[in-house]
């Protein structure tokens, strides 16, 4: 039996080394040493600052919810 793909994509928490940019929100800056969500897609990896990030779990969390209740 082929195992189950996951549903979640490729994601951890890192130290950002530099300065850098939210993907979400261009204007809001992740400074050095800040904790940062990276989710990598592809051959692309995109940073995102802990609200943003906070955010993205409760719309995940709420599309999960969605999923499981079978729709008549």
């Amino acid at each position: 039996m082929p195992a189950y793909k996951s549903l979640l994509k490729r994601a951890e928490w890192v130290t950002a080394g530099k300065q850098r940019k939210c993907y979400h929100h261009g204007d809001k800056r992740i400074e050095k040493g800040e904790p940062c969500l990276e989710v990598k897609e592809d051959l692309t990896t995109r940073g995102y600052c802990e609200e943003c990030a906070f955010e993205m779990f409760e719309k995940a969390r709420q599309e999960l919810d969605d999923l499981q209740r079978p729709k008549p």
